[in-house]
């Protein structure tokens, strides 16, 4: 799998809105997966994560908390193997 546009780092405050958004290209299409701070997320009303047959792929942050400040990891795994990228979410 290859990047075609990388997440890139982003600025929120206390209770704003975060949105990682990037597009991945390879055969099969990979599946995407995120990670803050070596931690796997999984969706839930503050993490959204979408991912469309055409590549693109986001990860939005609702309600941006100080904890939330770190750093993200986004997985692209296919059968033919995985790539990673990451970017950061500054207060």
């Amino acid at each position: 799998p290859t990047f075609s546009t990388k997440p890139k780092s982003c600025y929120a405050r206390a209770g704003q809105t975060a949105k990682f958004e990037g597009c991945v290209q390879g055969i099969p299409l990979p599946i995407i997966s995120w990670q803050k701070a070596d931690e796997v997320i999984v969706e839930s009303e503050q993490f959204k994560m979408e991912s469309a047959e055409d590549g693109t792929f986001s990860l939005t942050i609702s309600n941006v908390q100080e904890t939330d400040y770190a750093e993200y990891s986004t997985k692209a795994t296919s059968a033919v193997g995985e790539n990673s990228a990451t970017a950061v979410i500054f207060n």
